[in-house]
């Protein structure tokens, strides 16, 4: 008599027992109070994308984004291989092809986010340049892969007066999610 790999009946209690872990995860968490910067993820995460305005033209130049606290900015992309081309300010949203950057300050902590909304069929990374409030010169600090068609969230807990963003560019499937 042959046995049956119990593959199937294996999978379905594997399942089973991460939900079920899951769900008590969730219930652990779900009575304490969120701290101020998972309460803005929270929301972002399920805000819809914002819209575009009119556009400052000015705010892109060289390939590199310039953009203050309070600014979305729209910008029509094209991607060339693994390079990421900016080609200009757009004040209507397109699906396929428009990275649009929303960039502000929560008044009551101070902290400073970046959304990015990701339109491209690839793992979009860049640089940044922040400069502070007390500065006149920029310095780099590290940003993180967002995945594709998705929404990337950055956070400085405090202060930033203005992010300059530049090198845009796609990573294979492959590459890992580090932050740099």
């Amino acid at each position: 008599m042959r046995r049956r790999p119990l593959g199937r009946l294996a999978q379905a209690l594997g399942l089973m027992t991460h939900a079920l872990l899951l769900a008590a995860l969730l219930v652990g968490t779900a009575s304490e109070p969120q701290s101020a910067p998972e309460e803005v993820f929270s929301k972002v995460a399920t805000d819809p994308i914002p819209a575009c305005g009119p556009g400052r033209t000015d705010a892109l130049a060289n390939g590199a984004l310039t953009i203050m606290p309070g600014q979305t900015v729209c910008i029509s992309v094209q991607a060339r291989g693994d390079s990421v081309v900016p080609v200009a300010v757009v004040s209507a949203y397109t699906p396929d092809t428009t990275l649009v950057i929303r960039f502000w300050q929560e008044p009551e902590a101070g902290d400073t986010y970046l959304a990015v909304y990701n339109p491209l069929d690839g793992l979009l990374q860049y640089q940044a340049a922040m400069r502070l409030p007390d500065s006149l010169l920029p310095k780099h600090t590290s940003t993180c892969p967002v995945l594709s068609r998705r929404r990337g969230i950055e956070r400085w807990p405090h202060p930033v007066a203005t992010l300059v963003l530049s090198d845009f560019k796609l990573l294979a499937d492959s590459a890992s999610m580090t932050c740099q």
